[in-house]
């Protein structure tokens, strides 16, 4: 609990003070622990991020067919069918 300024009487100087370095040390703990989020992120994104970039540096092939109804049917010797 911080209390705010106006709730503290004024001769709790000592008080106020106490309040601030509560403030701080929340802030503190909360930096400390958003850093070892971000560092948990960045330990994933290290081991992932080389998978995702060969995944899309690889080149996606079409092969086009050759229309073979302009060519002559073949039976399975190479002849022409008629």
């Amino acid at each position: 609990f911080v209390p705010r300024k106006g709730d503290l009487p004024p001769d709790l100087d000592y008080q106020e003070n106490l309040s601030l370095m509560q403030v701080v040390l929340e802030s503190v703990q909360k930096t400390v622990q958003d850093v070892a989020n971000l560092e948990a992120r960045v330990s994933i994104l290290e081991e992932l991020l080389p998978k995702i970039l060969e995944q899309k540096e690889r080149r996606t092939f079409t092969t086009e067919f050759p229309r073979y109804e302009d060519q002559p049917a073949l039976d399975r010797y190479g002849r022409v069918v008629e």
